[in-house]
């Protein structure tokens, strides 16, 4: 279970990172 809500965790901060990447 703490396995799974790191990857959601790690995905969100992916999800991020390309929005930033978009706007740049």
């Amino acid at each position: 279970m703490s396995f799974i809500k790191l990857t959601h965790t790690n995905r969100m901060q992916i999800q991020i990172e390309i929005l930033l990447i978009t706007c740049l």
